[in-house]
């Protein structure tokens, strides 16, 4: 992306009138849906459209996050584009988990060769001063193992709904799913299952073993919150 478009998302970003809106999705206790944290979920006005404005983004909530003490009381998760997590500073992360309990997700998105190598450093290097990292959308993409097997530290693996649904239907998938569950926990990581979007799906987890569940109904039981961060951050 070059300069001018980095500077147009920018713009936009910071022309929102009363700041950039972010929606705080309550992630709960799979047994009694007590709520035990909330993820950060950008609602603004425009859509950033590169890496490079995601990272934008990405920089002025950890900002906004080390100039806040506790700002929901809870841990909260902040999902990171593999661009972000390389070129965010790590004074930046430190300064932000200084003041709030967080957990920084690692994307998704497919990383190719030095890409992924290069992520997997930085985040082993975080995790080894102390910051914690979660696997999101576990299931999603083609190297959810992958990223397990190349981090010294995962303290969540979120699964994705599409496994979520997929295993629900297939009694050996759900087996198998159950058996990953008990062994993520065993191993000291905590487990939530993403996209739980019917009192059939929540039931499903509870079943399996989740610690904790996360989406649209889920959201009906336990209530988002919403964050309005301002201008001067981005």
């Amino acid at each position: 992306m070059g300069k001018s478009e980095n500077r147009a998302s920018r713009h936009a970003l910071n022309n929102e009138a009363s700041g950039v809106r972010f929606d705080l999705q309550a992630i709960a206790h799979a047994g009694d849906l007590a709520v035990y944290g909330y993820e950060f979920l950008y609602r603004g006005q425009v859509r950033p459209s590169s890496a490079d404005a995601w990272t934008s983004v990405d920089q002025g909530v950890l900002r906004y996050l080390a100039s806040e003490v506790q700002v929901t009381g809870k841990p909260c998760f902040i999902n990171l584009s593999h661009e972000s997590v390389l070129a965010i500073q790590e004074s930046s992360f430190a300064a932000a988990c200084k003041r709030n309990d967080l957990r920084f997700e690692m994307s998704e998105a497919i990383a190719e060769g030095e890409l992924f190598d290069l992520v997997c450093d930085k985040v082993n290097h975080l995790c080894g001063r102390g910051m914690q990292f979660a696997i999101d959308d576990f299931g999603a993409g083609l190297d959810g193992s992958r990223r397990i097997y190349a981090l010294d530290s995962v303290s969540a693996i979120k699964v994705d709904r599409n496994l979520l649904v997929c295993a629900a239907s297939r009694p050996q998938a759900a087996r198998m799913l159950a058996a990953s569950v008990s062994s993520w926990r065993s191993a000291g990581i905590q487990t939530v299952a993403e996209g739980v979007e019917s009192p059939e799906l929540l039931d499903f987890a509870r079943d399996v073993g989740f610690d904790l569940v996360q989406g649209w109904h889920v959201d009906t039981l336990a209530p988002s919150k919403r964050a309005v961060i301002p201008r001067s951050f981005f």
